[in-house]
């Protein structure tokens, strides 16, 4: 019994340390959607660009550090969306990208509903990409 009281502890161990690295690794996405609740919600249409322009920036951030810089800085425009859609299930980015392009490009001001959307999207995209 003492044998197998040692392996069922020692098992026990191994989970725990494996939750602990788990843990650990996942802190980046923590953080991020922390920043991505953080972000104003101000209605004033100068807000509104810097609430896009921050929830682009995080994630870029979290891409950074899933996927290396080398392989996501040059990424921009479509491209980009179609390679946050391609790292997690049923995250179309791409169908906001007329907003986006608005909002950075033309200066235009964003749809409220739309940005709380696009929000929600980039908090399921942190919390599910591979």
């Amino acid at each position: 019994w003492y044998v197998v009281g040692v392996l069922i502890f020692l098992t026990c161990c191994y989970l725990i340390f494996r939750r602990i690295i788990h843990y650990r690794q996942n802190a980046y996405k923590r953080e991020a959607i922390k920043e991505l609740t953080q972000i104003n919600q101000s209605n004033s249409n100068n807000e509104l660009h810097l609430q896009l322009s921050e929830l682009l920036v995080i994630l870029k951030m979290v891409a950074f550090t899933a996927y290396g810089r080398k392989n996501v800085a040059t990424l921009y425009g479509k491209p980009w969306l179609l390679f946050l859609e391609s790292k997690a299930k049923n995250t179309p980015f791409s169908n906001y990208e007329a907003l986006i392009s608005r909002t950075i490009y033309e200066n235009a001001r964003p749809d409220i509903k739309e940005l709380d959307e696009l929000k929600r999207l980039s908090k399921k995209w942190i919390q599910t990409h591979a």
